[in-house]
């Protein structure tokens, strides 16, 4: 009996997904230098690959407020102005990132680091483009926030290079097992000194 997979194919359409892996989404950043003058200037950062971790029940009722029945809609509060996303970065072949020892690659491959957390590869027949891609290293400090509306207008887009694909989403327990891990590491409370037992 084949193993069960860690994916699904994403939705053709509805709300985005928790531990849902998009591609090709354009991030805007300010640049800095133009900040208190006349005019802004904007980059585009593109990102190969992300993750959604906004919870699901949140991206439910921001689905429904802003596209479901009039008479049925939720109201305003239900909205989530922002979506969370973690970088996905691809790894070629699974190979270590050459900055890397060896230690720290195993301890990531095997989800045993806290920043880090790797995700297997998505067969094609897993995904909404039919190419599959390779093993996805997720870093938990490299999380961002994109406007949504701006996200579900480039999820409608055809033929451009702004638009945002959705590819696969985690299936359950993997899903709840990124989210669990994610937000532990951001839980984690930083103290002055190292607690522990004094020296006899």
């Amino acid at each position: 009996m084949a193993p069960a997979s860690t994916y699904d194919r994403s939705p053709d359409a509805g709300p985005l997904r928790q531990g849902e892996v998009l591609s090709g989404l354009v991030q805007a950043r300010v640049a800095t230098e133009t900040l208190g003058g006349t005019e802004l200037e904007v980059s585009a950062v593109v990102h190969s690959f992300v993750v959604v971790v906004s919870q699901d029940c949140e991206l439910d009722w921001d689905f429904r407020c802003r596209f479901g029945d009039d008479d049925k809609r939720p109201t305003e509060w239900k909205e989530t102005p922002n979506l969370l996303l973690c970088e996905a970065r691809w790894i070629p072949e699974g190979r270590r990132p050459d900055a890397w020892s060896g230690d720290l690659w195993k301890r990531a491959r095997q989800n045993q680091d806290e920043r880090y957390h790797f995700l297997p590869p998505c067969p094609g027949a897993l995904d909404t483009k039919a190419n599959g891609f390779g093993p996805l290293l997720l870093d938990f400090k490299r999380y961002f926030t994109v406007p949504m509306d701006e996200v579900y207008e480039r999820l409608r887009i055809e033929g451009s290079d702004e638009r945002v694909d959705r590819r696969a989403v985690l299936v359950s327990p993997y899903r709840e097992y990124l989210a669990h891990r994610l937000f532990s590491f951001l839980a984690r409370v930083a103290l002055p000194e190292e607690l522990g037992m004094p020296a006899r």
